[in-house]
């Protein structure tokens, strides 16, 4: 039972242009209802090749998008008011090109975990310090050993942005394990797999 009670839930990675009802409003927290409130909400932005070619969104300035989906997300979550946020890339509500000037602040009529942590899938210096800074844990892109020297004093800084200290933060890290005895036959599909997503980012 205690094994079973330390278990939690990732949900990753909601992307960061696509719309934040779906994230905030409605399918996060049935996911944390149905994981008996032990979900983390992930949170990444792709690149822009998806972000253009697939959403149909504009790259923009993806540092800022984070920090905006983030607190517009942690708004939502908070239900002590119906949402307005006058952001770098989002506003809500949105007024920009096309926009008919009739919208009006929402509030959630869901009741859910206000404190519902939210990890970010980060990897360019800026983002990470501003993962530190904002969100409660980080899903590293590209990390490798070597460079956890580095990452860490990312991590202080924005950590110390926000004030809080480094036990308030966590690290997950992504690995991949096959478990064969055809070594070659291993490293040849895990390098068919990385080429793929490189072609897909």
């Amino acid at each position: 039972d205690d094994l079973i009670d330390a278990i939690r839930f990732l949900r990753a990675a909601l992307h960061g242009y696509v719309a934040l009802e779906a994230a905030g409003g409605t399918k996060m927290p049935r996911d944390n209802d149905v994981s008996y409130r032990r979900m983390i909400a992930g949170l990444g932005v792709s690149g822009p090749q998806i972000v253009e070619g697939w959403y149909g969104q504009p790259w923009g300035r993806p540092y800022y998008r984070i920090r905006d989906y983030v607190t517009i997300m942690k708004k939502i979550l908070a239900r002590e008011e119906p949402v307005t946020h006058d952001g770098e890339e989002i506003s809500l509500p949105y007024h920009g090109p096309g926009a008919l000037g009739v919208g009006k602040p929402l509030k959630s009529i869901l009741h859910m975990n206000p404190n519902l942590p939210i990890w970010l899938g980060t990897g360019m210096e800026a983002t990470v310090r501003l993962t530190a800074e904002i969100a409660d844990g980080w899903l590293p892109l590209g990390y490798v050993p070597e460079s956890a020297p580095l990452y860490e004093q990312w991590i202080a800084e924005g950590l110390a942005k926000s004030g809080r200290k480094r036990e308030n933060f966590e690290i997950q890290v992504g690995t991949q394990v096959d478990v064969t005895d055809d070594v070659k036959g291993a490293l040849d599909r895990l390098t068919a797999e990385l080429q793929q997503a490189r072609l897909q980012l």
